[in-house]
Protein backbone atom coordinates (compact mmCIF):
# COMPACT_ATOMS: atom_id res chain seq x y z
CA UNK A 1 0.00 0.00 0.00
CA UNK A 2 2.72 2.77 0.61
CA UNK A 3 4.14 1.70 -2.96
CA UNK A 4 1.03 2.92 -4.06
CA UNK A 5 0.37 5.85 -2.12
CA UNK A 6 4.43 6.83 -3.09
CA UNK A 7 4.03 5.88 -6.61
CA UNK A 8 0.30 5.25 -7.80
CA UNK A 9 0.91 2.13 -8.91
CA UNK A 10 0.98 -1.60 -7.50
CA UNK A 11 3.47 -3.88 -7.28
CA UNK A 12 3.94 -6.70 -9.51
CA UNK A 13 3.19 -9.05 -6.34
CA UNK A 14 -0.32 -7.75 -6.59
CA UNK A 15 -1.26 -9.71 -9.61
CA UNK A 16 -2.07 -12.39 -7.54
CA UNK A 17 -5.69 -12.53 -6.82
CA UNK A 18 -5.15 -13.22 -3.10
CA UNK A 19 -2.61 -10.27 -2.68
CA UNK A 20 -5.09 -7.99 -4.69
CA UNK A 21 -7.82 -9.07 -2.02
CA UNK A 22 -5.79 -7.78 0.84
CA UNK A 23 -5.01 -4.47 -0.47
CA UNK A 24 -8.72 -3.90 -1.62
CA UNK A 25 -9.93 -4.64 2.48
CA UNK A 26 -6.53 -1.89 3.39
CA UNK A 27 -8.19 0.68 0.04
CA UNK A 28 -11.61 0.61 2.05
CA UNK A 29 -10.05 1.01 5.32
CA UNK A 30 -7.64 3.98 4.02
CA UNK A 31 -10.30 5.59 1.70
CA UNK A 32 -7.81 4.92 -1.16
CA UNK A 33 -10.13 4.93 -4.20
CA UNK A 34 -7.86 4.30 -7.09
CA UNK A 35 -6.11 1.78 -5.10
CA UNK A 36 -9.56 -0.44 -4.84
CA UNK A 37 -10.82 0.21 -8.65
CA UNK A 38 -6.91 -1.46 -9.61
CA UNK A 39 -7.55 -4.10 -7.34
CA UNK A 40 -11.50 -4.94 -8.21
CA UNK A 41 -9.62 -4.84 -12.03
CA UNK A 42 -6.80 -7.22 -10.85
CA UNK A 43 -9.61 -9.49 -9.40
CA UNK A 44 -12.08 -9.45 -12.41
CA UNK A 45 -8.69 -10.02 -14.74
CA UNK A 46 -8.11 -13.54 -12.34
CA UNK A 47 -11.81 -14.06 -13.41
CA UNK A 48 -11.12 -13.51 -17.59
CA UNK A 49 -7.83 -15.96 -17.11
CA UNK A 50 -9.31 -18.56 -14.87
CA UNK A 51 -13.20 -18.85 -15.66
CA UNK A 52 -16.24 -19.23 -13.57
CA UNK A 53 -14.10 -20.88 -10.17
CA UNK A 54 -12.19 -17.46 -10.37
CA UNK A 55 -15.85 -16.01 -10.05
CA UNK A 56 -17.35 -17.50 -7.45
CA UNK A 57 -13.55 -17.00 -5.35
CA UNK A 58 -14.09 -13.32 -5.64
CA UNK A 59 -17.34 -13.16 -4.77
CA UNK A 60 -16.58 -15.25 -1.67
CA UNK A 61 -14.22 -12.42 -1.10
CA UNK A 62 -15.78 -9.58 -1.56
CA UNK A 63 -19.38 -10.31 -0.53
CA UNK A 64 -20.84 -7.56 1.55
CA UNK A 65 -18.58 -4.70 0.63
CA UNK A 66 -20.70 -2.39 -0.56
CA UNK A 67 -18.32 -0.58 -2.29
CA UNK A 68 -17.53 -3.76 -4.59
CA UNK A 69 -20.81 -3.23 -5.98
CA UNK A 70 -19.49 -2.88 -9.76
CA UNK A 71 -16.87 -6.45 -9.48
CA UNK A 72 -19.76 -8.54 -7.45
CA UNK A 73 -21.83 -7.40 -10.39
CA UNK A 74 -19.77 -8.83 -13.11
CA UNK A 75 -18.78 -11.88 -11.53
CA UNK A 76 -22.64 -12.46 -10.98
CA UNK A 77 -22.92 -11.41 -14.70
CA UNK A 78 -19.72 -14.26 -15.37
CA UNK A 79 -21.67 -17.25 -13.28
CA UNK A 80 -25.19 -16.59 -15.14
CA UNK A 81 -23.44 -17.33 -18.36
CA UNK A 82 -21.69 -20.77 -17.77
CA UNK A 83 -24.31 -22.19 -14.85
CA UNK A 84 -23.79 -25.74 -15.16
CA UNK A 85 -20.14 -25.64 -15.32
CA UNK A 86 -20.49 -23.26 -11.98
CA UNK A 87 -22.51 -25.80 -10.45
CA UNK A 88 -20.00 -28.76 -10.17
CA UNK A 89 -17.26 -26.40 -8.44
CA UNK A 90 -16.52 -26.56 -4.88
CA UNK A 91 -16.70 -22.74 -4.00
CA UNK A 92 -20.30 -22.95 -5.96
CA UNK A 93 -21.25 -25.42 -2.94
CA UNK A 94 -19.28 -23.09 -0.49
CA UNK A 95 -21.01 -20.31 -1.76
CA UNK A 96 -24.67 -22.03 -1.30
CA UNK A 97 -23.66 -22.33 2.26
CA UNK A 98 -22.26 -19.32 3.65
CA UNK A 99 -24.14 -16.79 1.15
CA UNK A 100 -27.84 -17.73 0.11
CA UNK A 101 -28.94 -13.86 -0.72
CA UNK A 102 -25.86 -13.68 -3.03
CA UNK A 103 -26.87 -17.13 -5.03
CA UNK A 104 -30.24 -15.79 -5.27
CA UNK A 105 -29.22 -12.89 -7.31
CA UNK A 106 -27.50 -15.51 -9.25
CA UNK A 107 -30.27 -17.54 -10.09
CA UNK A 108 -31.90 -14.03 -11.53
CA UNK A 109 -29.36 -13.59 -13.59
CA UNK A 110 -29.39 -17.08 -15.25
CA UNK A 111 -33.27 -16.60 -16.04
CA UNK A 112 -32.72 -13.39 -17.45
CA UNK A 113 -30.15 -14.65 -20.25
CA UNK A 114 -31.92 -17.86 -20.99
CA UNK A 115 -35.01 -15.89 -21.66
CA UNK A 116 -33.04 -13.74 -23.90
CA UNK A 117 -31.64 -16.79 -25.65
CA UNK A 118 -35.24 -18.31 -26.41
CA UNK A 119 -33.89 -21.76 -25.11
CA UNK A 120 -33.89 -23.76 -22.75
CA UNK A 121 -30.21 -24.40 -20.75
CA UNK A 122 -27.23 -25.94 -23.35
CA UNK A 123 -26.47 -29.15 -23.15
CA UNK A 124 -23.21 -29.91 -20.89
CA UNK A 125 -20.05 -30.04 -22.52
CA UNK A 126 -16.28 -30.46 -21.99
CA UNK A 127 -14.35 -27.50 -21.92
CA UNK A 128 -12.09 -28.67 -25.21
CA UNK A 129 -15.32 -28.47 -27.39
CA UNK A 130 -17.37 -25.78 -29.42
CA UNK A 131 -19.92 -23.61 -27.40
CA UNK A 132 -22.59 -21.61 -28.56
CA UNK A 133 -22.52 -18.23 -27.24
CA UNK A 134 -24.39 -14.85 -27.76
CA UNK A 135 -22.93 -11.56 -27.43
CA UNK A 136 -24.84 -8.33 -26.71
CA UNK A 137 -23.95 -4.81 -27.73
CA UNK A 138 -23.05 -2.33 -25.64
CA UNK A 139 -22.69 1.39 -25.85
CA UNK A 140 -19.71 3.02 -25.48
CA UNK A 141 -17.78 5.75 -23.77
CA UNK A 142 -16.45 8.72 -25.47
CA UNK A 143 -13.53 10.57 -24.99
CA UNK A 144 -12.44 13.55 -27.00
CA UNK A 145 -9.17 15.38 -26.93
CA UNK A 146 -7.74 18.37 -29.53
CA UNK A 147 -3.55 18.46 -29.97
CA UNK A 148 -2.36 21.61 -31.81
CA UNK A 149 0.55 20.84 -33.44
CA UNK A 150 3.06 23.78 -34.53
CA UNK A 151 6.44 23.76 -36.71
CA UNK A 152 7.91 26.94 -37.19
CA UNK A 153 10.56 27.30 -39.74
CA UNK A 154 8.62 25.56 -42.30
CA UNK A 155 10.46 26.36 -45.14
CA UNK A 156 13.74 25.06 -43.22
CA UNK A 157 12.55 22.21 -41.65
CA UNK A 158 10.92 21.05 -44.87
CA UNK A 159 14.36 21.35 -46.64
CA UNK A 160 15.48 19.48 -43.72
CA UNK A 161 13.16 16.92 -44.06
CA UNK A 162 13.38 16.18 -47.92
CA UNK A 163 13.64 12.69 -48.58
CA UNK A 164 10.29 10.52 -48.31
CA UNK A 165 9.37 9.19 -44.77
CA UNK A 166 11.47 11.77 -42.93
CA UNK A 167 9.17 12.76 -40.16
CA UNK A 168 8.74 15.28 -37.43
CA UNK A 169 6.98 14.12 -34.72
CA UNK A 170 4.57 16.09 -31.74
CA UNK A 171 4.47 15.54 -28.19
CA UNK A 172 2.68 12.87 -26.99
CA UNK A 173 -1.23 14.05 -26.01
CA UNK A 174 -3.64 11.78 -23.90
CA UNK A 175 -6.92 10.72 -25.11
CA UNK A 176 -9.26 8.38 -23.57
CA UNK A 177 -6.70 7.31 -21.07
CA UNK A 178 -4.22 6.40 -24.14
CA UNK A 179 -1.33 8.33 -25.51
CA UNK A 180 -1.12 9.57 -28.99
CA UNK A 181 0.95 11.64 -31.11
CA UNK A 182 1.31 13.69 -34.43
CA UNK A 183 3.55 12.45 -37.27
CA UNK A 184 4.06 14.68 -40.02
CA UNK A 185 6.05 13.82 -42.95
CA UNK A 186 7.24 17.54 -45.06
CA UNK A 187 7.98 15.33 -48.19
CA UNK A 188 5.38 12.75 -48.19
CA UNK A 189 4.70 9.43 -46.66
CA UNK A 190 6.84 7.02 -49.09
CA UNK A 191 7.95 7.35 -52.82
CA UNK A 192 4.73 7.13 -54.11
CA UNK A 193 3.46 10.25 -52.14
CA UNK A 194 6.65 12.54 -52.11
CA UNK A 195 4.60 15.32 -54.10
CA UNK A 196 1.99 15.36 -50.74
CA UNK A 197 2.53 16.38 -47.01
CA UNK A 198 1.30 13.51 -45.07
CA UNK A 199 -0.06 13.21 -41.31
CA UNK A 200 -0.46 10.40 -39.45
CA UNK A 201 -2.15 10.01 -35.78
CA UNK A 202 -0.38 7.16 -33.68
CA UNK A 203 -1.22 5.61 -31.07
CA UNK A 204 1.37 5.42 -28.94
CA UNK A 205 -0.08 3.37 -25.73
CA UNK A 206 -2.32 0.24 -26.96
CA UNK A 207 -5.26 -0.86 -24.68
CA UNK A 208 -3.91 -2.99 -21.59
CA UNK A 209 -7.19 -5.70 -22.13
CA UNK A 210 -7.60 -7.05 -25.82
CA UNK A 211 -10.58 -7.73 -25.21
CA UNK A 212 -11.71 -4.04 -25.57
CA UNK A 213 -12.37 -2.75 -28.51
CA UNK A 214 -11.26 0.69 -30.27
CA UNK A 215 -12.77 2.81 -32.63
CA UNK A 216 -11.03 6.05 -33.41
CA UNK A 217 -12.47 9.12 -35.35
CA UNK A 218 -11.30 12.42 -35.63
CA UNK A 219 -10.37 15.38 -37.69
CA UNK A 220 -7.04 17.07 -38.90
CA UNK A 221 -6.95 20.81 -39.65
CA UNK A 222 -4.33 22.58 -42.05
CA UNK A 223 -5.14 26.23 -42.48
CA UNK A 224 -8.56 25.94 -43.89
CA UNK A 225 -8.33 22.27 -44.75
CA UNK A 226 -10.57 19.70 -43.24
CA UNK A 227 -10.70 15.98 -43.63
CA UNK A 228 -11.93 13.32 -42.12
CA UNK A 229 -9.64 10.64 -40.45
CA UNK A 230 -10.24 6.94 -40.90
CA UNK A 231 -10.52 4.49 -38.10
CA UNK A 232 -8.06 3.02 -36.74
CA UNK A 233 -4.86 2.93 -34.09
CA UNK A 234 -3.01 5.11 -36.97
CA UNK A 235 -4.35 6.76 -39.04
CA UNK A 236 -3.60 9.02 -42.41
CA UNK A 237 -4.17 11.95 -44.37
CA UNK A 238 -2.59 13.42 -47.49
CA UNK A 239 -3.43 17.23 -48.89
CA UNK A 240 -2.08 19.38 -51.81
CA UNK A 241 -0.87 22.93 -50.78
CA UNK A 242 1.47 25.26 -51.83
CA UNK A 243 3.93 26.93 -49.50
CA UNK A 244 2.23 29.57 -50.60
CA UNK A 245 -0.63 29.17 -48.53
CA UNK A 246 1.78 28.78 -45.28
CA UNK A 247 1.75 31.83 -43.17
CA UNK A 248 4.71 33.42 -41.81
CA UNK A 249 6.53 30.37 -42.04
CA UNK A 250 5.36 28.07 -39.53
CA UNK A 251 2.10 25.87 -40.08
CA UNK A 252 -0.35 24.33 -37.48
CA UNK A 253 -1.74 21.04 -37.23
CA UNK A 254 -5.07 21.14 -35.04
CA UNK A 255 -5.87 17.23 -34.64
CA UNK A 256 -9.51 16.54 -33.03
CA UNK A 257 -9.45 12.89 -31.75
CA UNK A 258 -12.49 10.96 -30.76
CA UNK A 259 -11.56 8.32 -29.17
CA UNK A 260 -14.39 5.81 -28.76
CA UNK A 261 -14.21 2.65 -26.45
CA UNK A 262 -16.47 -0.31 -26.04
CA UNK A 263 -17.01 -2.47 -23.52
CA UNK A 264 -16.29 -5.97 -23.27
CA UNK A 265 -18.52 -8.47 -25.08
CA UNK A 266 -19.42 -11.43 -23.35
CA UNK A 267 -22.14 -14.30 -23.05
CA UNK A 268 -23.93 -11.81 -21.01
CA UNK A 269 -24.48 -8.35 -21.51
CA UNK A 270 -23.52 -7.68 -18.11
CA UNK A 271 -20.30 -8.55 -18.42
CA UNK A 272 -18.06 -5.42 -18.73
CA UNK A 273 -14.72 -3.59 -17.11
CA UNK A 274 -13.32 -2.33 -13.97
CA UNK A 275 -12.87 1.18 -15.25
CA UNK A 276 -9.68 3.24 -13.03
CA UNK A 277 -9.30 6.63 -13.35
CA UNK A 278 -5.63 7.64 -14.37
CA UNK A 279 -3.06 8.79 -11.84
CA UNK A 280 -3.20 11.95 -9.94
CA UNK A 281 -0.09 11.49 -8.08
CA UNK A 282 1.11 14.59 -9.33
CA UNK A 283 -2.02 16.77 -8.28
CA UNK A 284 -1.57 15.52 -5.01
CA UNK A 285 2.17 16.70 -5.37
CA UNK A 286 1.13 20.29 -6.54
CA UNK A 287 -1.36 20.45 -3.58
CA UNK A 288 1.44 19.32 -1.23
CA UNK A 289 3.28 21.75 -2.05
CA UNK A 290 0.94 24.70 -1.98
CA UNK A 291 0.20 24.29 1.56
CA UNK A 292 3.48 23.08 2.18
CA UNK A 293 3.56 25.26 5.67
CA UNK A 294 0.50 23.37 6.63
CA UNK A 295 1.58 19.77 5.33
CA UNK A 296 5.44 19.28 7.29
CA UNK A 297 7.65 21.87 5.11
CA UNK A 298 10.91 21.83 6.74
CA UNK A 299 12.63 23.62 4.03
CA UNK A 300 12.02 27.34 3.52
CA UNK A 301 13.43 29.14 0.48
CA UNK A 302 14.30 33.22 0.69
CA UNK A 303 14.51 34.98 -3.05
CA UNK A 304 14.70 38.96 -3.25
CA UNK A 305 12.06 39.87 -5.86
CA UNK A 306 12.86 43.60 -7.20
CA UNK A 307 15.53 45.33 -9.27
CA UNK A 308 17.53 46.61 -6.27
CA UNK A 309 18.20 45.46 -2.96
CA UNK A 310 16.86 48.60 -1.84
CA UNK A 311 13.63 48.18 -3.16
CA UNK A 312 13.34 44.22 -3.45
CA UNK A 313 11.12 42.58 -1.16
CA UNK A 314 11.32 38.89 0.52
CA UNK A 315 9.24 35.64 -1.11
CA UNK A 316 9.59 32.50 0.97
CA UNK A 317 8.82 29.24 -0.65
CA UNK A 318 8.59 25.61 1.58
CA UNK A 319 9.65 22.50 0.44
CA UNK A 320 9.82 19.47 2.08
CA UNK A 321 13.42 17.81 2.14
CA UNK A 322 12.43 14.60 1.59
CA UNK A 323 10.63 15.58 -1.98
CA UNK A 324 13.95 17.25 -2.77
CA UNK A 325 16.25 14.24 -1.98
CA UNK A 326 13.88 12.30 -4.49
CA UNK A 327 14.04 14.97 -7.04
CA UNK A 328 16.14 17.04 -7.04
CA UNK A 329 19.41 16.38 -5.02
CA UNK A 330 21.54 19.40 -6.35
CA UNK A 331 18.89 21.91 -5.04
CA UNK A 332 18.78 19.88 -1.62
CA UNK A 333 22.67 19.70 -1.39
CA UNK A 334 23.00 23.28 -1.98
CA UNK A 335 20.69 24.18 1.18
CA UNK A 336 22.31 21.62 3.49
CA UNK A 337 25.37 23.19 2.45
CA UNK A 338 24.10 26.82 3.51
CA UNK A 339 22.78 25.63 6.65
CA UNK A 340 26.11 23.51 7.33
CA UNK A 341 28.02 27.31 7.11
CA UNK A 342 25.68 29.02 9.54
CA UNK A 343 25.60 28.91 13.34
CA UNK A 344 21.43 28.25 13.48
CA UNK A 345 20.93 25.09 14.91
CA UNK A 346 16.67 25.37 14.42
CA UNK A 347 14.92 22.07 12.62
CA UNK A 348 13.31 23.90 9.90
CA UNK A 349 16.22 25.13 7.57
CA UNK A 350 16.08 28.91 6.24
CA UNK A 351 18.19 29.29 3.19
CA UNK A 352 18.84 32.18 1.11
CA UNK A 353 18.50 31.44 -2.78
CA UNK A 354 20.34 34.08 -5.25
CA UNK A 355 21.21 34.59 -8.69
CA UNK A 356 17.60 33.59 -10.16
CA UNK A 357 13.63 35.11 -10.25
CA UNK A 358 11.44 34.28 -7.94
CA UNK A 359 9.29 33.28 -10.58
CA UNK A 360 11.39 30.52 -12.39
CA UNK A 361 12.55 29.37 -8.77
CA UNK A 362 8.59 29.06 -8.12
CA UNK A 363 8.29 27.41 -11.49
CA UNK A 364 11.33 25.19 -10.48
CA UNK A 365 10.09 23.97 -7.34
CA UNK A 366 6.40 23.07 -9.28
CA UNK A 367 8.44 21.03 -11.70
CA UNK A 368 10.22 19.43 -8.75
CA UNK A 369 6.94 18.37 -7.46
CA UNK A 370 5.00 17.79 -10.49
CA UNK A 371 7.28 16.61 -13.32
CA UNK A 372 5.42 19.79 -15.50
CA UNK A 373 6.23 23.14 -16.10
CA UNK A 374 3.97 25.63 -15.29
CA UNK A 375 2.21 27.89 -18.69
CA UNK A 376 4.40 30.00 -20.16
CA UNK A 377 1.93 32.63 -20.36
CA UNK A 378 1.50 32.45 -16.86
CA UNK A 379 5.18 33.12 -15.80
CA UNK A 380 5.64 36.11 -17.89
CA UNK A 381 2.46 37.46 -16.78
CA UNK A 382 3.75 37.19 -12.97
CA UNK A 383 7.47 38.02 -14.05
CA UNK A 384 6.18 41.10 -15.83
CA UNK A 385 3.16 43.04 -14.40
CA UNK A 386 1.15 45.59 -16.42
CA UNK A 387 2.35 46.70 -19.80
CA UNK A 388 5.71 46.41 -20.94
CA UNK A 389 7.74 47.47 -24.02
CA UNK A 390 9.11 44.34 -24.94
CA UNK A 391 6.98 41.58 -27.16
CA UNK A 392 5.52 38.52 -26.12
CA UNK A 393 7.68 36.44 -27.85
CA UNK A 394 10.79 37.86 -26.59
CA UNK A 395 9.62 37.63 -22.96
CA UNK A 396 8.66 34.02 -23.54
CA UNK A 397 12.45 33.44 -25.08
CA UNK A 398 13.75 35.11 -22.19
CA UNK A 399 11.48 32.52 -19.44
CA UNK A 400 12.05 29.64 -21.10
CA UNK A 401 15.89 30.42 -21.42
CA UNK A 402 16.15 31.40 -17.07
CA UNK A 403 14.01 27.68 -16.92
CA UNK A 404 17.18 26.21 -19.19
CA UNK A 405 19.70 28.07 -16.78
CA UNK A 406 17.76 26.54 -13.44
CA UNK A 407 17.59 23.01 -15.03
CA UNK A 408 21.38 23.33 -15.76
CA UNK A 409 22.15 24.77 -11.55
CA UNK A 410 20.24 21.99 -10.49
CA UNK A 411 21.03 19.19 -12.90
CA UNK A 412 17.52 18.39 -13.61
CA UNK A 413 18.71 17.37 -17.04
CA UNK A 414 16.71 14.45 -17.54
CA UNK A 415 13.39 16.13 -18.80
CA UNK A 416 13.15 19.54 -17.30
CA UNK A 417 16.26 20.68 -19.44
CA UNK A 418 14.51 19.24 -22.59
CA UNK A 419 11.46 20.47 -22.07
CA UNK A 420 12.82 23.93 -21.88
CA UNK A 421 14.82 23.40 -25.07
CA UNK A 422 11.49 22.10 -26.51
CA UNK A 423 9.50 26.35 -25.16
CA UNK A 424 12.46 27.41 -27.05
CA UNK A 425 11.93 25.50 -30.75
CA UNK A 426 8.58 26.21 -30.00
CA UNK A 427 8.71 29.77 -29.75
CA UNK A 428 11.36 30.71 -32.41
CA UNK A 429 10.77 33.78 -34.53
CA UNK A 430 13.18 35.85 -36.03
CA UNK A 431 13.15 38.03 -33.65
CA UNK A 432 14.36 35.72 -30.91
CA UNK A 433 16.57 33.72 -32.78
CA UNK A 434 19.79 35.17 -32.21
CA UNK A 435 18.97 35.45 -28.60
CA UNK A 436 18.06 31.54 -28.20
CA UNK A 437 21.36 30.62 -30.31
CA UNK A 438 23.36 32.65 -27.60
CA UNK A 439 21.51 30.61 -25.01
CA UNK A 440 22.29 27.38 -26.81
CA UNK A 441 26.04 28.23 -26.79
CA UNK A 442 26.20 29.23 -22.98
CA UNK A 443 24.87 26.34 -22.03
CA UNK A 444 26.17 23.94 -24.36
CA UNK A 445 23.04 22.37 -25.94
CA UNK A 446 24.34 21.58 -29.34
CA UNK A 447 20.75 20.64 -30.30
CA UNK A 448 19.05 23.85 -29.75
CA UNK A 449 22.27 25.57 -31.29
CA UNK A 450 21.50 22.95 -34.67
CA UNK A 451 17.82 24.26 -34.53
CA UNK A 452 18.72 28.27 -34.54
CA UNK A 453 21.21 27.63 -37.04
CA UNK A 454 18.87 26.04 -39.03
CA UNK A 455 16.41 28.35 -38.87
CA UNK A 456 18.19 31.14 -39.19
CA UNK A 457 19.29 29.86 -42.24
CA UNK A 458 16.11 30.07 -43.50
CA UNK A 459 14.72 32.02 -46.76
CA UNK A 460 13.83 35.38 -45.68
CA UNK A 461 14.66 34.59 -42.19
CA UNK A 462 18.39 35.69 -41.88
CA UNK A 463 17.84 39.15 -43.20
CA UNK A 464 15.17 39.65 -40.36
CA UNK A 465 17.10 38.17 -37.83
CA UNK A 466 20.09 40.07 -38.92
CA UNK A 467 18.17 43.84 -38.20
CA UNK A 468 17.08 42.34 -34.85
CA UNK A 469 18.52 43.45 -31.00
CA UNK A 470 19.66 40.03 -30.25
CA UNK A 471 22.12 39.75 -33.31
CA UNK A 472 23.89 42.81 -32.28
CA UNK A 473 24.33 40.90 -28.96
CA UNK A 474 25.47 38.20 -30.22
CA UNK A 475 29.17 36.69 -28.78
CA UNK A 476 32.33 36.06 -31.44
CA UNK A 477 31.87 32.59 -31.12
CA UNK A 478 28.20 32.35 -31.89
CA UNK A 479 28.68 34.98 -35.13
CA UNK A 480 31.38 32.36 -36.11
CA UNK A 481 29.13 29.65 -35.57
CA UNK A 482 26.94 30.93 -38.14
CA UNK A 483 28.89 32.23 -40.60
CA UNK A 484 30.38 28.35 -40.43
CA UNK A 485 26.72 26.99 -40.79
CA UNK A 486 25.75 29.47 -44.03
CA UNK A 487 28.76 28.40 -45.64
CA UNK A 488 28.20 24.73 -44.85
CA UNK A 489 24.78 24.84 -46.40
CA UNK A 490 25.85 27.16 -49.04
CA UNK A 491 29.06 26.34 -50.48
CA UNK A 492 31.01 28.11 -52.96
CA UNK A 493 30.70 27.06 -56.74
Amino acid sequence: MLRFIYTDELPPEAAAPATAHDLLVAADLYDLERLRLMCERTLWESVLADGVSAALSVLLRVNGRHSCRQLEDLCVGSVAGAWEAATATDEYRELKASCPALLNDILEKVVVSRRRLGSGPPPPSPPSSEKMSASTYRSSDVWRGMHEFTIFGYSGVRRVHSAAGDFISSGTFEVGGHEWRILYYPSGYDDYQSDNVAALLQLVTGPADVSVTKEVAGTFIIGNHHDNLDDGAMVDFFHDFTDDSLENGSIVELAGVDDVKSMHVGRDDSLTTVVVPPPNIAWHLERLMEAATELGSDVTFLLKEGEDDSGASTLSFHAHSLVLSARAPALLKEAQAQAAATSKKTKKKVLWIEGIKAVVFKSLLHFVYTDELPPLDDLVVRATPGSSSVTPATSWTRMAGEQLAAADRYQLVERMRPMCENLLCEMMTPECAAATLEVARRHRRPELKAFCLDYMSSPGVLRAVVATEGYRELSAEALRDMLDHMAAASPLE
